[in-house]
């Protein structure tokens, strides 16, 4: 084991569009706009007195309802996206009303609206941009139709058609923008509520855990204690009257596996005991050292080395110094079980050099790593990946909760066949 002297140690922008939800009621005002048109320019030709006129108006409509269909039929059965049928279908939706109203001559004002619907909705459904430059297009196509001559003559009737196109589409994908983003917000908003009332369940699963292995620990200490007492006597008895090596290794086995069970009800005795904050500061190094000594016996047997690389003028920091050297204890044990012969086993402590100072202990390993279906867990009462009788599943649970309620937080980065690192994050008292 080394002693080391020193250690040295664009915000996303939201969518212009919606987002796509296929019951969404404006897909129905779209589908109920094109029927409306259809039928009410097939109503208007039975009117119109020019043969010649009310024929090419049926061969438009023909067309127009050729493409919706086959529009229909290829979003139905292909993965074409909504937006995409919408946007394909725009320009033609366009070139269809310029048709209408060149076709019906002096009568054609009466589809003029039709501009308006095209640029509302879609301005609505696709954003701000969308509904300017469709807004832009259907001006353009009106300033052809009424002709240089139409413009010179009134020019302040049709600057104020475009100006009301224009308007109508940055005013309409502006709510459109608006209520994509108060969309947003209430889902970051519902989504929070969700992590909270789940944080709020699992603190009271774990108060009630608390509460439970307090009585249940206390319950069991008593017998464990005389169960203790007589076994150790049991087996002074076997070996001063030379009984046979079974005997006496049936007596080792029930003793070791007694001694498994107080260990259990130890700790859990001390994750239901409330952590309070000392007056006097911890010194977290003295409580590696502590923890070091606890198990550096272990290390020949398992042929390991430690590599102990502490900072010197650590800050102190407020909490149990018994609960802490218990965390470290704890990985420490874990570590040495998941190293294999010759595996190395590293400890740092360090300052970081954050804005917010923390007080950071590293506790590494060199053994086969965590697989990452076992991640998620590590740190949930009981869940061990030791073998039968090599493990009870508290240690992680309550290195992390004793950390938690020294507002601190412990993370664990590992790599199969590499090893794992646990980091643990003090907060550092201001001075």
């Amino acid at each position: 084991m080394t002693r080391k002297s020193e250690y040295e140690s664009d915000e996303a922008t939201p969518p212009d569009s919606l987002p796509e939800c296929r019951n969404d009621p404006v897909h129905g005002v779209f589908l109920l706009l094109r029927v409306i048109v259809v039928f009410g320019a097939f109503l208007w030709t039975t009117s119109l007195a020019d043969p010649a006129a009310a024929t090419a108006l049926r061969y438009l409509l023909a067309g127009f309802v050729l493409f919706s269909v086959i529009l229909g039929v290829v979003y139905f059965r292909t993965s074409l996206k909504i937006e995409t049928a919408y946007r394909l279908a725009t320009p033609c939706d366009a070139a269809f009303i310029f048709a209408l109203i060149e076709m019906a001559g002096d009568q054609g004002e009466i589809f003029l609206p039709a501009y308006s619907l095209l640029v509302g909705l879609h301005a609505y459904y696709f954003g701000f941009a969308t509904g300017l430059v469709l807004a832009g297009a259907c001006g353009v196509l009106l300033m052809i139709h009424s002709g240089l001559g139409s413009f010179l003559d009134g020019p302040f009737e049709l600057s104020s058609s475009v100006g009301f196109l224009l308007l109508l589409g940055g005013a309409l994908g502006w709510l459109s923008r608006r209520q994509s983003l108060d969309r947003a917000e209430m889902g970051e908003a519902i989504q929070q509520l969700h992590q909270m009332r789940k944080a709020l369940q699992q603190s009271e699963k774990i108060a009630m855990l608390g509460r439970l292995t307090s009585r249940i620990a206390h319950e069991i200490n008593n017998p464990i204690s005389a169960i203790l007492t007589r076994l150790d006597c049991m087996l002074n008895d076997a070996r001063d009257e030379g009984r046979g090596d079974s005997e006496v290794e049936d007596l080792r086995v029930l003793l070791r596996q007694t001694h498994r069970l107080a260990d259990i009800s130890g700790k859990l005795l001390r994750f239901a005991r409330p952590i309070s904050a000392a007056a006097e500061g911890v010194d977290v190094n003295a409580c590696i050292e502590r923890a070091v000594q606890c198990v550096e016996h272990r290390l020949p047997d398992a042929e390991l080395t430690l590599n102990l690389n502490l900072s010197l003028n650590l800050p102190r920091i407020h909490g149990s110094a018994s609960a802490l050297e218990e965390v470290v204890l704890n990985l420490l044990t874990n570590a040495i079980d998941a190293c294999p012969r010759n595996g190395q086993i590293y400890i740092i402590s360090a300052l970081s050099g954050g804005r917010e100072k923390a007080l950071q202990v590293f506790v590494a390993d060199t053994g086969g790593g965590i697989r990452p279906e076992d991640l998620e867990q590590v740190f949930e009462p009981f869940f061990t990946t030791k073998g039968p009788g090599a493990g009870t599943g508290l240690g992680l649970f309550i290195a992390h909760e004793i950390v938690r309620e020294h507002c601190g937080t412990i993370e664990v980065e590992t790599e199969l066949g590499k090893g794992t690192t646990f980091v643990i994050n003090l907060p550092v008292p201001s001075e």
